[in-house]
């Protein structure tokens, strides 16, 4: 039984000594490397931030000759620089994800019939995309003719012949 005891004591020491470790310098996760890492959803503040830094590099995101990547990792850097800890591969997909929320949410809008409905941060997304074309068209195209009724088809008999390359009235068949 002695054994049994000095083992007990030897596994309450090495406890105490995982307990004197930092849990971050082994690579287990904690609550603040947690926070980093991003299993947390974006709080209020963070989001607001990001729609403000797209709205001042807008100019760069739309600019054909610019990348996009290094757009979003100097987005990303301004957001580290106000604490908060987001890659832009991060920073990117939780801008797709309002976007697509957003016009999810105005197109519900457009149909008729359906009750007016909002989503988050609808105001400062507006103020983004108000006059974006898929948002707002420049032109919509419509088929009138899709409720209509199909018009009586002439018979053979009331369809004039053509006529041929040389002029000539096409045969008719008997």
């Amino acid at each position: 039984m002695a054994s049994k005891s000095g083992s007990r004591s030897q596994s309450n020491s090495t406890d105490e000594n995982y307990s004197t470790l930092d849990a971050s310098s082994i690579g287990i996760p904690t609550a603040r490397t947690a926070r980093t890492e991003r299993t947390c959803k974006w709080n209020r503040e963070e989001v607001l931030c990001l729609l403000q830094l797209y709205k001042d590099h807008q100019d760069d995101l739309r600019d054909p000759k610019q990348k996009k990547k290094v757009v979003w990792e100097e987005i990303s850097q301004q957001m580290i620089r106000q604490g908060y800890n987001y890659s832009a591969s991060k920073c990117e997909v939780k801008f797709k994800n309002l976007k697509q929320k957003y016009t999810r949410t105005v197109d519900h809008n457009n149909q008729t019939g359906n009750e007016h409905k909002t989503c988050s941060f609808y105001e400062e997304m507006e103020d983004i995309f108000a006059f974006s074309p898929f948002v707002r068209p420049v032109a919509e195209c419509s088929n009138m003719e899709g409720n209509q009724k199909p018009s009586p088809s002439k018979t053979s008999a009331e369809i004039p012949p053509k006529e041929n390359e040389g002029g000539k009235k096409a045969k008719e068949k008997k």
